[in-house]
């Protein structure tokens, strides 16, 4: 049994619906659900000795172990309705950087794709100076799905991959998803792909690559908005349109896509 582990931040704005479809796509894939909770400790600070006299330091170690409890306390509670459907949900709870905390549990649980609740507005501004989600998500070693977070759960059958071009690496992972999660793969991209690898790619997946090319020679924003809605995918998955700031101004770019996305999102 390999595992999903997925990022839940903020206990305050969690979303049923992304608990909903964590768990029911780990039930009806055959996987164990992992979820991070990260917080950030609560300093401690000498009393002012004008007014008490001599400075008392607050036993920092017991504050910052209250802290935990009680936010261990709120995730249990939370997870309780769903670990009574699903058992195979566990929990990981602690301070520090969240990247490096999901990095470090998915090495010792074998995970194989992370997940972040999608909240953030495709406003300029997160588009170009991107959003906490964004910075999550390529900041983790697996490939990385936002989920919508008023999105209802209907198992997934389809992903649409739209390319950039396809590097070795993200052959390895689209075979890894499409596998475990149990997913027809679709590929387009607008860049062309030599001949042994397309026949390795639709060999792999049983279908043919679509290359796009419009005037411009790549394929544009109106274009994309227009193969989502005619391909219908349960999932999406964005490769290569990581760009500079200066970039997102002009271009299509991973941000831009995951935050305009009303479905799952993966990107690598």
């Amino acid at each position: 049994m390999k595992d999903i582990i997925a990022s839940l931040q903020d206990l305050s704005a969690y979303s049923d619906n992304y608990l909903n479809y964590l768990v029911s796509l780990a039930k009806d894939t055959g996987h164990s659900l992992t979820l991070v909770h990260n917080y950030s400790n609560v300093e401690t600070h000498l009393r002012p000795t004008a007014i008490t006299g001599v400075g008392l330091m607050y036993p920092e170690t017991m504050v910052i172990e209250k802290n935990r409890a009680k936010r261990e306390e709120q995730l249990q509670e939370l997870i309780k309705p769903y670990k009574e459907e699903y058992r195979y949900i566990n929990y990981t709870i602690g301070s520090g950087s969240l990247p490096d905390k999901m990095n470090n549990e998915a090495k010792k649980l074998r995970s194989f794709i992370a997940a972040v609740q999608k909240t953030s507005s495709d406003s300029w501004l997160n588009t170009v100076f991107g959003t906490k989600e964004t910075m999550l998500g390529k900041q983790v070693d697996l490939p990385c799905m936002y989920i919508p977070g008023d999105i209802e759960y209907k198992r997934p059958a389809k992903m649409l991959v739209i390319a950039n071009g396809i590097k070795s690496s993200d052959e390895t992972n689209l075979e890894i998803l499409s596998n475990e999660l149990a997913l027809g793969v679709e590929i387009i991209s607008d860049k062309s792909l030599d001949k042994q690898q397309t026949e390795r790619l639709e060999n792999k997946f049983k279908n043919r690559i679509t290359f796009y090319k419009d005037d411009e020679h790549k394929i544009n924003r109106r274009i994309i908005d227009e193969l989502i809605t005619q391909k219908n995918a349960d999932i999406l998955c964005f490769l290569n349109y990581n760009k500079t700031m200066l970039g997102r101004f002009f271009d299509v770019s991973t941000n831009k896509l995951v935050l305009e996305s009303e479905r799952p999102s993966i990107i690598f």
